[in-house]
């Protein structure tokens, strides 16, 4: 579930957004509804762009809303956009997601470094090694992403298939479910 609700073209569901100063300050920019979409669509868990590196998120996203990584007369690295990426970031924390972000990013760092590395006798022990982590981090994303899985299917139970939570609800029930 996502913190906030966009439509497909990035139009906000959420009023209740411009109750978060830092969310305000964005919205109220040029164009920006669409820069707080692109910030939404950079830090949110559950974000269609969450598959690429944090290094080429932002780009994707930008070039997606505004057709170019570098659109001309945006603001779209102002600090009013930092500010509402790290307020974003802070409201929708999980434990559960964060870790699994940290272990993805632990895997892709393993695969860049093997990718950029021929395996010849000198180095093969040391790329054994980093094959026996990077299957230890797989082992581990597993375990997250059932525990997570997990939690959505406790919520299910508790409340029933055909009960809409915001993420701070969700949080909430979690919160009782697991603890």
């Amino acid at each position: 579930m996502h913190l906030l609700t966009f439509t497909r073209n990035g139009k906000l569901l959420n009023d209740d957004a411009y109750s978060v100063p830092e969310f305000k300050e964005v919205l109220e920019m040029d164009q920006g509804d669409k820069l707080f979409y692109a910030v939404a669509l950079t830090v949110d868990y559950k974000s269609v762009f969450r598959k690429y590196q944090e290094g080429e998120r932002y780009k994707a996203v930008l070039k997606r809303i505004f057709g170019s990584t570098q659109p001309k007369g945006i603001a779209h690295s102002s600090s009013k956009v930092d500010r509402a990426r790290k307020a974003y970031m802070t409201l929708q924390y999980d434990d559960l997601e964060e870790d699994l972000r940290i272990v993805r990013k632990k895997v892709n760092e393993i695969n860049n470094i093997l990718d950029a590395t021929p395996i010849t006798m000198e180095n093969y022990k040391i790329s054994q090694e980093m094959l026996l982590s990077k299957d230890k981090y797989i082992k581990q994303r597993e375990y997250i992403e059932k525990a997570i899985e997990k939690r959505g299917e406790l919520i299910d139970l508790k409340l029933g298939d055909d009960i809409v939570l915001s993420r701070l609800e969700q949080k909430l029930v979690n919160d009782k479910a697991l603890g």
